[in-house]
């Protein structure tokens, strides 16, 4: 059986840990912090986020898990952003086990988690990268970019590459001060009265060497 599921603080550590177990010996930079060995004390842990921030905790928040006969393969998280109550921040903590390739699921994940931001009230969401993973930045504003799909249309408000295939335009920016970090991000408005506001918080983020 193959299934999305939102999960919190309140889904059951032994579910998870074996999905985590496989960031161990993972020598890909993004495993580093689903690494579950010592996240008790590890503010930038998953599982630490998971049960003891619980950021994934709440209407509009949450992270959400693929999983397949029984074995969860990728996920990744989505919250109220820190730097604005009304955006999402997107692909918090996303991780896909090693040997498994799947962007498709990364895409419904990211559907599913847009949805649940409209429904929650928000007005737009991005996604965040570092200096290490900032081609992935990109490429997703590309796959995301209305013009590199013929098929392109619109239905209910919603952005399609084709029937059934829904992509997500987004605007890339930065660099950006997040967290603390120097970082791009890609995002979008669907309520377009805040968009002139994200940007002025941008402009007061805007990194600085």
């Amino acid at each position: 059986m193959k299934k999305l599921l939102r999960i919190d603080s309140s889904y059951p550590i032994d579910k998870i840990l074996p999905f985590c177990n496989h960031a161990i010996n993972d020598p890909r930079p993004g495993a580093v912090n689903m690494n579950p060995i010592g996240w008790e004390e590890n503010k930038a842990s998953f599982l630490y986020l998971l049960y003891c921030e619980k950021r994934y905790n709440g209407d509009g928040n949450g992270y959400i898990i693929y999983v397949e006969d029984d074995q969860i393969l990728c996920g990744g998280g989505f919250s109220v952003s820190d730097i604005d109550p009304h955006m999402t921040h997107l692909s918090s903590r996303s991780y896909t086990i090693p040997g498994a390739v799947l962007p498709r699921i990364h895409g419904q994940i990211h559907d599913l988690a847009i949805d649940i931001s409209i429904e929650a009230g928000r007005y737009g969401a991005f996604d965040s990268a570092n200096e290490y993973n900032k081609h992935f930045a990109e490429k997703y504003a590309a796959i995301n970019d209305p013009k590199n799909h013929p098929g392109y249309f619109m239905e209910d408000g919603k952005h399609y590459a084709k029937p059934g295939v829904r992509i997500h335009p987004m605007v890339p920016a930065g660099p950006i001060l997040l967290k603390g970090t120097k970082q791009w991000i890609t995002y979008m408005i669907w309520n377009e009265s805040h968009r002139e506001s994200f940007l002025q918080t941008l402009e007061n983020l805007k990194w600085s060497d």
